[in-house]
């Protein structure tokens, strides 16, 4: 188990900001897959809460933090992914899409990943749920799910963070942000960060690394949907 951790201050001047003006801080996370055309991340933790100019967001990564899910929805940007089955997984599970009848099984998957089967003719989408700082288990991506591939997805450490206006519900699929927003890479090397956020004058990494501040525009897929090649040649292997 490894436990992550990101700290955010604000100074006074922001907090009152993000407060009066009805702001709220989101919080995308990423993995790593085989096939990632046409995947989007999902809006996975969300706060409004600046009261002590200081946010703090952890989460644990350990056997019983994740779990996967279909959706008979349509994947488009600016949708709320709402999973018609979804069940906790653990690395190495395989979930089928088995005549409408979903199922969760220990054998046949890919180390290290999770894998999604599908036998409906038509696309659905799959994706993987971690549980937030909150606890909840909650889809970070969604994934085209097609009879004929297999979507293998790993979990991988990286979130970005934005505040915003707009009133996003947990689990909605984005593909373009309109707000400045910084990324974090973290590893079980490097667990935790301390950043800082002005609400005039932007992001401060205060000399992590690991941290990278995106544009206004900035496409989220590309940052947090990372192709694997170690994936891929699992998903070979099992054709």
């Amino acid at each position: 188990m490894t436990a992550y951790n990101v700290s955010i201050n604000l100074d006074n001047e922001t907090s009152r900001a993000l407060t009066r003006h009805g702001f709220s801080m989101h919080i995308f996370k990423g993995v790593k897959s085989a096939n990632i055309r046409g995947a989007l991340p999902t809006l996975w933790f969300s706060t409004n809460d600046f009261s002590n100019n200081h946010i703090n967001v952890a989460w644990e990564s350990r056997d019983d933090s994740y779990g996967g899910y279909f959706s008979e929805a349509k994947l488009q940007s600016g949708e709320i992914i709402q999973p018609s089955f979804e069940h906790p997984m653990t690395v190495g599970d395989v979930m089928t899409y088995n005549n409408g009848a979903p199922s969760v099984s220990t054998k046949g998957g890919a180390e290290g990943s999770f894998t999604f089967v599908s036998d409906k003719t038509s696309e659905i989408i799959s994706g993987l749920l971690e549980k937030n700082p909150n606890r909840k288990l909650t889809p970070i991506c969604a994934f085209p799910q097609f009879s004929t591939i297999n979507n293998l997805v790993s979990p991988y450490e990286k979130i970005l963070i934005l505040f915003t206006e707009n009133d996003l519900n947990i689990s909605t699929a984005v593909s373009i942000t309109l707000s400045v927003s910084i990324s974090i890479k973290l590893s079980i090397v490097y667990p935790s960060a301390e950043i800082a956020f002005n609400i005039n004058k932007g992001w401060d990494k205060r000399g992590n690394l690991q941290a990278t501040i995106n544009p206004k525009n900035f496409a989220l897929a590309k940052d947090l949907i990372i192709s694997s090649k170690s994936l891929l040649n699992l998903l070979e292997a099992k054709k």
